[in-house]
């Protein structure tokens, strides 16, 4: 149940009674193994569609993608709504380059360190060699927030409030052809509510058991736990020693130190050796919740190391999925996320473009949730002037049980330098 092709091809710049739009109009193709309903998706929403494909058939189909000065995580997906299998294909990173007689672009964001809230700057001028007003409205989630007009050369800042509900939101501005809206936007933008912060309780570890040599050993948040603020304000410490020690070593991510996915939940593992961990053994895993450095109780938990044969456990590749957004600022953080074979541990590697004023970490190692779901964080540093932007190319591989996967997908994001 997968998308075996996906064509994604820029054709000519979109033009209404002789005047430029700022969108390009694309060409859509893809083919199927099995029936599907497939929805062409923008930084997560769907832009288009969905369109019933069979694998006796191929999609076909024109639609049409904004130039907003920044790169679009494309992707076809299933969701299984309709009856057939959800899936979604490998994303592909697109950008127009046309140009309009009204364009919009995100100039950035700003978060309220109190609130949580996030403040997006929206940037909307005409550009026209008309004398004519041009109408605009920027719309969050399919509500207006600003519906106005703009003389030749004016240009609007239009301030966009995303509350901290954990929620991805859409910001979209549209422009007027005559006297409707026109159907195609001039921006197109996703942008991640922060979550609120729980109570304070601790998240105890999933129960431990008996495990052999070369196992890996998943500990994770249970479904009934308190979920861990997603803002970055808390985490868990995980801790492991032999039992009858008190020699605590960190484990599951580097330092010990595990961040939840998007839902609250978390999830890490401990990759055992006959050396490391031989059988006959009792260790302890310990936890503790942290909120802004305040640590919680500690909940502790104990496995055995037993004789036996290693389990073999199907590993496939792991697939990045975003971020929506593939043009990220320099001197930031930004999230990794995607998909893979629960309990596995998923390690990065990263390229990019040139040598020159581009420094980019790998990311941290992950794990695989129960729900096959995982994300990590990835800083990227300010690039070099003259130079302003460099793109990097991400992929992984997981593990499980002494059982590696080959590379994912690659995910190239454009790093650029922060406007002076």
């Amino acid at each position: 149940m997968a998308v075996v092709s996906f064509g994604f091809s820029l054709q000519s710049c979109i033009t209404i009674n002789g005047l430029g739009f700022a969108a390009s109009n694309v060409r859509v193709t893809a083919s199927v193994d099995q029936p599907h309903y497939l929805g062409l998706y923008y930084d997560g929403f769907l832009y288009a569609g969905p369109w019933y494909v069979t694998p006796g058939s191929s999609l076909n189909v024109s639609s049409t993608l904004p130039a907003d000065d920044k790169s679009h995580s494309v992707t076809l997906r299933d969701t299984g709504s309709n009856g057939t299998a959800a899936t979604i294909s490998a994303s592909q990173s697109q950008s127009s380059s046309c140009s309009g007689i009204i364009e919009s672009k995100i100039l950035g964001e700003e978060t309220n360190p109190t609130t949580k809230q996030k403040t997006v700057s929206v940037w909307v001028a005409n550009n026209s060699t008309s004398t004519i007003p041009f109408p605009y409205r920027v719309l969050l989630d399919g509500s207006p927030v600003s519906d106005s007009t703009l003389p030749l050369g004016g240009s609007a800042s239009v301030n966009v409030t995303i509350q901290a509900d954990g929620q991805l939101h859409k910001i979209v501005t549209e422009t007027k052809a005559g006297t409707s809206w026109y159907p195609v936007p001039i921006l197109w933008h996703s942008v991640q509510g922060l979550g609120a912060a729980p109570p304070e309780e601790p998240p105890p570890a999933e129960e431990a058991t008996e495990f052999v040599p070369g196992e890996t050993v998943l500990i994770g948040s249970l479904e009934s736990d308190t979920p861990l603020a997603t803002d970055g304000s808390e985490w868990v410490l995980m801790e492991v020693a032999r039992e009858g020690t008190e020699n605590w070593t960190p484990a599951g991510a580097p330092g010990g130190l595990i961040y939840p996915g998007e839902d609250g939940s978390w999830a890490a593992s401990i990759q055992t050796t006959a050396a490391t961990y031989p059988v006959g053994t009792d260790w302890t895993v310990r936890t503790r919740r942290f909120r802004n450095f305040a640590e919680s109780a500690v909940v502790e938990h104990d496995f055995i190391m037993v004789a036996g044969s290693v389990p073999s456990i199907p590993t496939t590749p792991p697939v990045i999925v975003g971020p929506p957004n593939h043009s990220q600022h320099g001197n930031s953080w930004m999230w990794l996320f995607g998909t893979g074979t629960p309990g596995s541990l998923v390690e990065f590697e990263t390229e990019h473009d040139d040598g020159v004023g581009l420094d980019i970490e790998i990311p941290q190692s992950t794990t695989v949730g129960k729900d096959g779901t995982w994300r990590t964080e990835v800083f990227g540093m300010q690039r070099s002037y003259p130079t302003t932007q460099g793109v990097a190319t991400y992929t992984a591989t997981s593990s499980i049980n002494g059982q590696s996967s080959g590379q994912s997908n690659p995910l190239d994001v454009t790093w650029r330098n922060q406007r002076r």
